[in-house]
């Protein structure tokens, strides 16, 4: 990454990490355009979005490094992921209105609620990654591995229960969306691990070959087949008809996700370009999946009956919203640009330099 994409980058962090703070402990809900009927919006997308790139940057590490007999690659996918997970939950707790209430979850859990495996789910995955950083593991059978491992598919498997036991929004109670919560997984893991690679250790990549491109390939495929499948079901789901009619669902998941799909079957140094607009479809898809499900009104008549801005099943992201959004997640890629080298250079040593001078 060159000094000009840096400075960007930090810039817009900056701004993001500044309007966050000023949501949280200044302005609160006043300045985010959800509402009582429309009480999720782009930051609990995004939320999710990075949880599923997290589980699945986890086992794409663990099966790459299996492969390519690598500890790098578990480090690489398995950091990747903590950074990942660490912007989701800000994320999440910028949605509440008191964010430090979030923290209550694990001084008095109620291990009934899958949000609560989720949350410790999470915690004890950026606990183990931290082990892995600090420590060193040097060797593929550390019980660390198996742990981090084991925890991804926890808090993904908690996370999915969670939305999929809502009865009062049946486009997430089905088993459609729970198998897209797992192919959406390993589309956008897939390609946070890819883009991971490029930007920090485009060795890896060398070494992977062609593997890791088709297996995105497919993985990609795979979960727009699922999607577009589960709504083709559900055509008795007002809630589906407005994720299916929703143009942000074809134009940019659908169309550019595929489009995504096909240049990753191009040359190595343009299928990154592929890479990130998969990934970038899984958000566009994860932000369609929550707000369509708040299309349609808990009781019929309901917003005709009171009026007020707040009181709308109408949404749009506010100008904060998108500037903590867009800058958040530059937070988390210089995050991965910084952390991930320190992460490999024991590995890396004396062919750092050269690493750099690779054409992804």
């Amino acid at each position: 990454m060159n000094k000009l994409s840096q400075l960007v980058l930090g810039l817009l962090a900056l701004l993001g990490i500044g309007s966050a703070v000023g949501k949280a402990f200044i302005w609160g809900d006043s300045v985010v355009n959800y509402g009582s009927y429309v009480p999720w919006g782009l930051w609990v997308s995004l939320y999710i979005f990075l949880v599923a790139a997290a589980a699945g940057a986890t086992w794409f590490g663990f099966f790459l490094g299996y492969k390519n007999n690598s500890v790098r690659w578990i480090k690489l996918g398995y950091s990747s992921a903590a950074i990942s997970l660490i912007g989701a939950l800000a994320f999440i707790a910028l949605d509440l209105g008191k964010p430090m209430k979030g923290i209550s979850i694990f001084f008095s859990p109620s291990f009934e609620s899958p949000l609560a495996w989720a949350s410790w789910g999470y915690a004890l995955f950026i606990i183990a990654v931290a082990f892995m950083i600090f420590k060193g593991v040097s060797s593929l059978r550390s019980p660390l591995v198996y742990v981090g491992l084991a925890l991804s598919v926890l808090f993904l498997g908690a996370e999915t229960l969670f939305f999929g036991d809502m009865i009062a929004r049946p486009l997430w109670n089905s088993w459609g969306s729970a198998l897209a919560f797992v192919t959406s997984a390993i589309v956008a893991g897939g390609a946070l691990i890819y883009g991971a690679a490029a930007l920090c250790a485009p060795d890896l990549l060398q070494q992977a070959g062609n593997g890791l491109r088709k297996s995105l390939l497919y993985a990609m495929v795979l979960h727009l087949v699922v999607e577009v499948g589960h709504l083709a079901l559900e055509t008795n789901l007002p809630e589906a008809m407005a994720q299916m009619t929703d143009w942000k669902f074809w134009v940019l998941f659908v169309g550019i996700g595929g489009v995504g799909a096909i240049i990753l079957l191009t040359k190595p140094a343009t299928a990154l370009y592929g890479a990130l607009l998969s990934l970038f479809g899984v958000l566009v898809y994860k932000v369609t999946f929550v707000t369509a499900a708040f299309t349609q009104p808990d009781l019929a008549g309901l917003p005709e009956a009171f009026q007020d801005y707040r009181l709308s099943l109408s949404y749009s992201p506010s100008i904060l919203e998108w500037l903590v959004a867009v800058g958040l997640l530059a937070t988390v890629i210089l995050a991965i640009s910084w952390l991930i080298p320190k992460v490999l250079v024991d590995h890396t040593k004396g062919s750092t330099k050269s690493n750099r001078s690779v054409n992804v």
